[in-house]
């Protein structure tokens, strides 16, 4: 009987161990015949996006859908998959069309700036037009040595969502 007690004390700790821990969900989600969606993910019509990056209208929102896969039965903690769909299905504007059509050609470098809100990563950030309220361009020509900065363009970018107190513009769509 000590051998046996012995043995279920040094086991016991990864017996439990075993039951706490959830691993993470590896499945696809069924959407339609041909359609998969990862867990946890977002999609913009079927384009899986980031939804920090994107900026969208909200009166351009036909719905918004939470799909969940089979593990949802199993345990309450599995993640879904969120799927928006628009009502007008225009593309979108990137930063770097914007800076195309601001840039005089000139090498200084850029800053973005949304909402009052500086965009370091401006690497797949992408706005619906309508959403653009008014984009302004402050060319610096200062001199480094005159006022400790660089010469940089800003381009400010004010969206209709600056002034939303919802959950979408918390998250950028």
């Amino acid at each position: 009987m000590r051998p046996f007690i012995a043995i279920f004390i040094c086991l016991f700790p990864f017996i439990s161990e075993g039951q706490i821990r959830i691993l993470p969900d590896t499945s696809k989600i069924k959407i339609s015949e041909t359609f998969w969606a990862t867990p946890g993910s977002c999609y913009l019509d079927s384009i899986e996006i980031k939804t920090d990056k994107i900026y969208l209208d909200p009166s351009n929102i036909k719905e918004i859908k939470t799909f969940k896969g089979a593990d949802n039965a199993i345990f309450s903690g599995s993640k879904g998959a969120v799927l928006i769909t628009r009502k007008n299905k225009r593309p979108l504007v990137t930063l770097a069309d914007i800076k195309i059509q601001t840039s005089n050609k000139d090498t200084i470098p850029y800053k973005f700036i949304i909402d009052e809100i500086l965009i370091e990563d401006t690497s797949g950030v992408r706005l619906e037009a309508a959403v653009i309220e008014k984009i302004d361009i402050l060319r610096n020509a200062s001199n480094k040595w005159d006022h400790g900065y660089d010469r940089t363009t800003s381009i400010l970018i004010t969206t209709k969502l600056k002034n939303k107190k919802n959950g979408l513009q918390k998250h950028g769509y």
